[in-house]
């Protein structure tokens, strides 16, 4: 008889923490399921994301024309150039010295860029223009930039 109450006690107890842990355990393995689910769902996306749009973007290819301008110790080589208006003009500091190039469009600054030796720097212009060297001095170091129709 002591047995059979043991037993029962025992039965008892077992089936409490059954009761109790097996909520735990399936909602564990619910949130478990769930959230690593939806976590490999977001890496999948973002690598297909990726793939497409570095396979589906077009290569263009530019060409833009130069018209070069050499900029020397003393000058400008040429001191005056005609361009049209999808050309840029490009100009090659072929001095062992940096030069300075100041520009502007009816006498209004459009822009002032230092060029190292041996190096060179492009824009596009739009108008005629007037550049010059100040390091030179303005009044000796000048050209004209004119834009074809």
């Amino acid at each position: 008889m002591f047995l059979n109450q043991c037993l029962i006690k025992i039965m008892r107890n077992l089936l409490t923490l059954i009761v109790l842990i097996l909520p735990l355990i399936i909602t564990s393995a619910v949130f478990y399921f769930f959230y690593f689910s939806k976590k490999e769902e977001a890496s999948t996306t973002q690598i297909t994301q990726t793939t497409t749009t570095t396979t589906s973007l077009p290569v263009i290819e530019e060409k833009i024309s130069y018209k070069e301008v050499a900029v020397y110790a003393d000058r400008f080589e040429p001191d005056e150039i005609i361009i049209k208006n999808d050309e840029k003009v490009k100009w090659i500091n072929k001095d062992n010295k940096e030069h300075e190039i100041v520009c502007e469009t009816n006498g209004e600054p459009l822009f002032d860029v230092i060029i190292n030796a041996n190096e060179s720097f492009d824009f596009p212009l739009y108008s005629n223009t007037e550049c010059w060297d100040p390091t030179v001095g303005e009044d000796k170091m000048r050209m004209k930039i004119i834009i074809q129709p």
